[in-house]
């Protein structure tokens, strides 16, 4: 009962932090993460349910935006004008960022400029023209951009390999039958039934909805929040290992 109290009030905590953060793609980030949670857990006829509401949902919103005369129209149609969170101001200047990141990739295509560093030469080897000098540009506001920005193409495949060996380590854990319960051999919580796929499914969501916060924004390598990302990577692995030695007892009692 305390355990769920708390689980309940953490979520509770988080999703209001999330939405006081006003970030576009920290929402469209959680969106789809939701979704492709629930498109693996729910039963295949309510999964082709909800890709049914998906699709009558994208209809729905595209009629309105016509209607609305575009984004901008739709949100002051809401009464959101004023929010930061649902304006589009920042589209025109992400995309120049990001153009002058290609460009010190291409410049820097082996080694990066190194760690923290596109803040200072962005303004001096590729001027913006629609933000001010002075301004400082932090990040790329793309994780993998500013990933080769800072430890060039090598370190780029290197960092992509973490996902796809993360994505998949959560892919055998979802295959790992279920013991439902535990044994002397490995007296351990994670193997009663079920638990170790919601675990899996909740630490594979959040590195999903991270790797698709990264497309429009970036935490650097560099950066003190970066913590959390090694911990969910961490979490995954250790996960991983135990299921793989749970399987293996299976085998040899089966």
């Amino acid at each position: 009962m305390v355990l769920r109290l708390f689980l309940w009030l953490s979520t509770f905590f988080i999703i209001s932090v999330l939405l006081l953060t006003q970030s576009r793609g920290t929402y469209l980030a959680f969106g789809i993460t939701v979704i492709v949670m629930l498109l693996i857990v729910l039963p295949v006829r309510w999964r082709w349910r909800l890709l049914l509401g998906l699709v009558l949902t994208a209809v729905m919103l595209a009629v309105f935006l016509f209607q609305s005369n575009g984004w901008e129209g739709f949100i002051s149609l809401l009464g959101l004008t004023g929010q930061t969170g649902f304006s589009l101001d920042s589209l025109a200047s992400r995309l120049e960022i990001w153009t002058r990141a290609i460009y010190g990739v291409q410049d820097f295509p082996f080694t990066g400029m190194g760690i923290n560093t596109f803040r200072e030469v962005i303004h001096v080897l590729y001027p913006l023209f629609t933000i001010p000098p002075d301004i400082d540009i932090a990040h790329a506001h793309n994780e993998f951009l500013q990933v080769a920005l800072d430890l060039g193409i090598p370190g780029l495949i290197a960092f992509t390999s973490i996902y796809i060996i993360s994505l998949w380590m959560f892919v055998q854990i979802w295959k790992y039958p279920q013991s439902g319960g535990t044994t002397a051999i490995t007296p351990h919580f994670l193997y009663e039934q079920g638990l170790r796929r919601v675990m899996a499914l909740g630490l594979g969501g959040g590195l999903f909805g991270h790797m698709l916060f990264g497309m429009t924004d970036a935490i650097t390598l560099g950066a003190k929040p970066g913590i959390f990302y090694w911990m969910l990577l961490g979490l995954i692995t250790g996960l991983y290992k135990k299921s793989k030695i749970e399987n293996i007892r299976l085998k040899i009692e089966n």
